[in-house]
C-alpha cells in the first residue's frame, strides 16, 4: 500500500486554541496565522495559565518575525518555525486596561508592541436601516483573492526560507522616512526610561511595516515604495501614537482604595453597575438620598469614573 502523506490543515484565523496549536499552525502556515478574540482581556488574563511555561516571550519573538523553537515531551522532535508571523486583533473595554496589562506585560515590552484604536466619545446609536455598502467588502475579498494568486509563495530549497518580494525606498520616500525617524528618535531620547518613550521606539518598525501595507493596497506590481506609502504611515503613526498615549492616561492612574470613600458615597459606588448613564446614576443616587447635583459632582471625578461618551460613564475598579 502506498503511504499518503498527511495533509496540512490551512486555518490562519485562530480563536480558541492551547500554545502548541497555535505553533502547529504557524508552523503550517507561510502566510501567518490571526488571532482574533471579541474579548481581549480574556486572552491576555489567560496567556500563561495553560502552561508553566513563559508565553509572553514566544509572543514577543513572534512579533520580532524571529526563528523560534519549540520543544515539546509530546513530541520528540522540536517544532522550529523559521518565519513565523502572528496578528493579535481584539476588542477591550478601557476600564480593563489596568488588569490586562499589569506589570508583567509591560516591563517586558508586550504592551509597546500594540496599536491601539482608542476613538474619543464612542456613543452608541439606536438601531436604524443604514446597511454598509455591500460592494465594499466585496472588493476588498476581491483584492486578497487576487493578491495571493497572484503572489504564490516560493520556499528557497537551500534555506528553507520564502523568497520574498523585496520593497526598496523610492528617493523621495526615503528621505522622507529619515526625517521622520530623525524626530521621533528626538522624542525617544527626551522620554527615555519611561513607557512612553518605549512605545516611540517601536514605531520605526511601525511605520516600516505600515508603509509596505499601504504601497501593496496601491500598488504591487511595483519594487518600490513610493512617497504616499510613507505620507500615510506617518499619518497612521500619528494616530497610533495619540490613541497609545491616551492609554498610558489611563494605566497611570493610580488605583484608589475603596477606604478613601466616605460610607454614603462608598454605598453609592457599588451600588452602580460597572457601566451606567447620568439618567441611571441619578436613579441610583436617590435610593442612598444624594440629590442630583451631588451625584453629578461625584461621578464626573475621574480619580472613580471615567466618561466614556455624553451621559454614559464607567466605573474605575477599585481596591
Amino acid at each position: 500500500i502506498q503511504e499518503v502523506e498527511k495533509p496540512i490543515l490551512i486555518k490562519t484565523i485562530l480563536n480558541n486554541f492551547t500554545p502548541e496549536i497555535l505553533h502547529q499552525r504557524l508552523s503550517d502556515n507561510i502566510r501567518g496565522c490571526t488571532i482574533v478574540s471579541d474579548e481581549l482581556a480574556t486572552f491576555l488574563e489567560g496567556m500563561n495559565n495553560y502552561s508553566k511555561g513563559d508565553q509572553l516571550s514566544t509572543y514577543l519573538s513572534f512579533w520580532s518575525n524571529k526563528p523560534t523553537s519549540i520543544d515539546r515531551v509530546s513530541k520528540p522532535i522540536p517544532l522550529f518555525i523559521l518565519q513565523p508571523l502572528l496578528n493579535i486583533i481584539g476588542s477591550l473595554q478601557p476600564r480593563a486596561l489596568k488588569k490586562s496589562f499589569p506589570a508583567n506585560k509591560t516591563d517586558n515590552g508586550f504592551l509597546q508592541r500594540f496599536l491601539f484604536a482608542f476613538p474619543d466619545n464612542v456613543e452608541k446609536y439606536p438601531i436604524n436601516d443604514i446597511e454598509m455598502n455591500t460592494s465594499t467588502l466585496s472588493q476588498f475579498n476581491e483584492f486578497i483573492i487576487n493578491y495571493i494568486a497572484q503572489h504564490q509563495i516560493k520556499i528557497d530549497a537551500v534555506s528553507g526560507k520564502t523568497n520574498s518580494k523585496l520593497y526598496h525606498w523610492s528617493n523621495d520616500a526615503k528621505e522622507y522616512f529619515y526625517k521622520w525617524q530623525s524626530l521621533n528618535t528626538i522624542e525617544v531620547n527626551n522620554n527615555a526610561d519611561t513607557l512612553k518613550g518605549e512605545i516611540l521606539s517601536k514605531f520605526d518598525i511601525h511605520f516600516v511595516r505600515l508603509a509596505l501595507i499601504l504601497q501593496v493596497m496601491e500598488n504591487n506590481n511595483t519594487n518600490e515604495i513610493s512617497l504616499n506609502a510613507v505620507t500615510g504611515a506617518d499619518a497612521l503613526c500619528k494616530y497610533f501614537t495619540y490613541n497609545a498615549f491616551k492609554v498610558l492616561d489611563i494605566l497611570d492612574k493610580p488605583i484608589i482604595p475603596k477606604d478613601t470613600l466616605p460610607l454614603n458615597k462608598l454605598k453609592f459606588y457599588e451600588g452602580l453597575p460597572n457601566e451606567f448613564t447620568t439618567s441611571k446614576a441619578n436613579e441610583i443616587g436617590l435610593t442612598f438620598e444624594l440629590n442630583e447635583k451631588y451625584v453629578q459632582r461625584f461621578i464626573t471625578d475621574t480619580s472613580y469614573f471615567t466618561r466614556v461618551s455624553q451621559g454614559n460613564y464607567c466605573k474605575i475598579n477599585l481596591l
